[in-house]
């Protein structure tokens, strides 16, 4: 299992770098690749996986049947995870605010913008101090600039500065 669980950790890098050379179809197909192995891995190190799968896919234009589905099947799994943690954790919390993100993206894909900014909100309150949460703002400037409401957008980006001022 401790070599599995290397090569895991080992691709979850190389689908970083492929992604940071503007290569995420190469990430991807190695992620799904991966994923569809019988190597047993940590429930996290899955889970992550299985949510820069849905990320990529969703980036790339995917049609993706039941991403809704997929989404909260997978925030069900983080929920069970937290469940038979001692304690919470910063890997916990950064893949909760994370997950809630892709779920804000999947929901701006279905035209269903009053869904993705109570997302959003849940987002900003309850994981605050997280890089998603400050990324939130970004996405949620970006779908309103695409719908043509460009104040709106503006004051996203104002609100981005106001509540993170360090950022």
């Amino acid at each position: 299992q401790v070599g599995a669980e290397k090569r895991w950790q080992a691709e979850w890098n190389i689908a970083h770098a492929l992604i940071k050379e503007q290569r995420s179809q190469d990430a991807i197909g190695r992620v799904r690749s991966l994923l569809g192995s019988e190597e047993l891995v940590p429930a996290m190190l899955n889970l992550r996986m299985r949510w820069l799968e849905l990320s990529l896919a969703l980036e790339l234009g995917e049609s993706l049947a039941d991403a809704m589905g997929q989404v909260n099947a997978l925030l069900d799994r983080h929920a069970a995870a937290v469940e038979g943690s001692e304690s919470r954790s910063g890997e916990l919390d950064t893949l909760a605010a994370e997950l809630l993100v892709l779920k804000a993206r999947v929901h701006y894909r279905q035209d269903e913008a009053d869904k993705a900014a109570l997302v959003l909100n849940a987002l900003r309150t309850e994981y605050q101090a997280s890089m998603a949460a400050q990324r939130s703002y970004l996405l949620e400037s970006a779908e309103l600039e695409q719908l043509g409401q460009l104040l709106e957008a503006q004051a996203v980006m104002l609100q981005l500065a106001e509540d993170y001022p360090r950022s």
